[in-house]
């Protein structure tokens, strides 16, 4: 973490330099899951609070996987909630979350927008 935090710093003597950082990430990080949900929200706050402590504009969020423990409907609502738990959380510091891979699922009904729109 000492050499993460070194990096950081080098690039922040640079003027008008903006960054994200990625939050955890992968199967010990689901949000989309109640397995060791606590111990996952707990980090990723945690995390949060590392960027703000470097004025970070975002932070990239993977909102989880299905890993068979719920249905995919059921995944995909824990991760809305979560990730919206987040968001405001990272609020507080300014902090914008930046979802990366939230598949979405193209019905007859929608063209998968809709999915996107109730998060």
């Amino acid at each position: 973490r000492k050499n993460y935090e070194k990096n950081i710093e080098r690039f922040l003597k640079y003027p008008d330099f903006r960054f994200v950082l990625h939050l955890p990430y992968g199967s010990k990080n689901n949000i989309a899951s109640y397995n060791n949900l606590d111990v996952v929200m707990k980090r990723l706050k945690d995390a949060i609070l590392f960027a703000s402590k470097y004025h970070a504009e975002g932070v990239t969020l993977h909102p989880g996987e299905v890993d068979g423990s719920l249905s995919r409907e059921e995944a995909l609502n824990l991760a809305i909630k979560n990730t919206r738990i987040l968001c405001d959380y990272a609020k507080e510091f300014g902090i914008t979350i930046l979802v990366e891979n939230l598949r979405i699922e193209v019905n007859s009904h929608g063209n998968g927008h809709d999915t996107l729109q109730t998060a």
